[in-house]
């Protein structure tokens, strides 16, 4: 499993338990805030009904006016809809007992008589205290729970019984079902939510980063030019600077290693050649064969200093991670420049040179663009016969712009084909048998990478090389 994997796992499994303990909790807690706010109003029904009894003149606790209207108010039909529910009867139940705790008056009419001196909403206000008990019809099931709230009644400052309401809990159900209902809905929604923020502020902070990281060690590994993406400045961002640092450090060893090695490698054969005709003019040589010593030495050194040259501007080439100055390039401007300047070059080799350009803005650096295409018709010249054609063209797609340069030239051996871009390695030229520095096409291979494309190089099916420039959508 993948640390993207793992991350949305942990997220979820802490969230899913998290959202459940809050679920369980806050189901746990809604029947009893229902049961409190039902037994606020029946005390004060309670106090109501043994103040009114308090107040009826007679022997009796109970008067035949109150329980007439006790009677008379069980027996309404009501149609009084409530939210989700619709209440059709008066579904409180009204007692009083005596000072001993005998009923005396049961709005059922079942009870009337019976010793109620042992219930708790009894017993604790005939004690002076607060009275109230919870009791179930059925102790198996807790929707035929009835809640009795008591009240004293007092004759000449003493108590002489108990008023006591009971309201069925089991009413409750409708709307603690509702509630409960609109509360998970609404967990589920908010946890859903919260987990969906949560993964992406992860993946924008943690994944994104990591997985541009990744990307970025693997071009390291793979030797291809791209910039530190931006890390922010976290732990990853740390961790990136640092890999980029030590890229820079190991990069700069082995690059001062490698064209040390190179260049050592490319100059012996001039500095051989300087040194043995040096040695055969000190000798004393007929003149014309001076001429022709000496001009091998102009010429030598002239290939130690291209190869310097070229060398010291692949090097600062090779340095940049992304283009200082980029601006807006128009790829058809700089094709028809290249094609009208090496046209006289062409000419005298008998080549001719067509340049087919639509216009294809890119951001980049002309001056590295016009020297990248001169090397390439440069080359194309010189592996071109007499008689042959050079074309440069744009082609545009969704996947970007295209720059090819092709020949009508001998091509390139199979075995070249995937090396011609190294550094140092050279084809010799038709006409003369000599190579080049080997450096030019490492050249453009680095311009087109420094613009995020690409270069590619492939022999034509009629004969000839075609060199394409890749570059991405602008």
């Amino acid at each position: 499993m993948n640390i993207q994997a793992r991350i949305i796992t942990g997220v979820v499994i802490v969230s899913a338990v998290i959202l459940y303990g809050f679920l369980d909790w806050t189901l746990r807690d809604i029947r009893p805030q229902y049961l409190k706010s039902l037994e606020e109003p029946l005390v004060d029904a309670a106090a109501i009904f043994a103040s009114i009894i308090e107040h009826t003149p007679g022997e009796s606790l109970v008067s035949a006016d109150v329980s007439n209207a006790v009677m008379s108010a069980s027996a309404r039909t009501l149609t009084a809809k409530i939210y989700e529910r619709v209440k059709t009867n008066v579904d409180i139940r009204v007692y009083v007992t005596d000072a001993r705790g005998i009923v005396v008056f049961d709005s059922t009419g079942r009870d009337t008589g019976k010793d109620y001196s042992r219930w708790n909403d009894v017993a604790r206000t005939l004690a002076g205290g607060y009275g109230v008990r919870s009791t179930r019809s059925d102790k198996r099931d807790p929707n035929t729970s009835v809640m009795y709230v008591a009240a004293p009644i007092r004759k000449n400052g003493k108590i002489a019984g108990v008023v006591s309401i009971g309201k069925p809990t089991g009413t409750l159900k409708v709307f603690i079902a509702n509630t409960e209902k609109r509360i998970k809905i609404g967990v589920l929604i908010t946890g859903g939510v919260i987990i969906l923020l949560l993964g992406l502020f992860l993946y924008v902070s943690v994944t994104r980063p990591l997985k541009k990281l990744t990307a970025y060690a693997r071009s390291i590994k793979h030797e291809r030019r791209n910039a530190l993406p931006k890390l922010g400045h976290d732990e990853i961002g740390t961790l990136g600077r640092t890999l980029e640092d030590m890229r820079e450090e190991l990069e700069g060893r082995h690059y001062i290693e490698q064209y040390v090695e190179r260049f050592t490698h490319e100059i012996k054969s001039p500095i051989t050649a300087i040194s043995g005709a040096a040695e055969l003019l000190a000798a004393g040589t007929p003149p014309e064969d001076t001429a022709r010593f000496i001009a091998n030495i102009r010429n030598e050194s002239e290939r130690i200093r291209a190869i310097a040259d070229r060398l010291l501007t692949l090097a600062s080439l090779e340095n940049r991670r992304t283009l200082e100055h980029p601006a807006d390039v128009d790829l058809a401007v700089i094709i028809r420049d290249v094609a009208e300047r090496f046209t006289p070059a062409a000419q005298v080799n008998g080549i001719a040179i067509t340049a087919d350009a639509v216009t294809a803005v890119i951001s980049g650096d002309a001056f590295l663009l016009t020297q990248a295409l001169a090397n390439l018709v440069q080359n194309a010249i010189d592996f071109t016969p007499r008689g042959g054609n050079i074309s440069l063209a744009i082609t545009q797609s969704t996947a970007g712009i295209a720059v090819t340069v092709t020949d009508t030239g001998t091509g390139i051996p199979s075995y070249a084909v995937n090396r011609v871009f190294e550094k140092f390695y050279s084809l010799p030229r038709p006409a003369t048998g000599r190579k080049s520095t080997g450096l030019g096409l490492a050249f453009v291979r680095e311009v087109a990478e420094l613009h995020g494309g690409s270069a590619e190089i492939r022999n034509g099916t009629a004969g000839g090389t075609a060199v394409t420039l890749h570059f991405p959508p602008q």
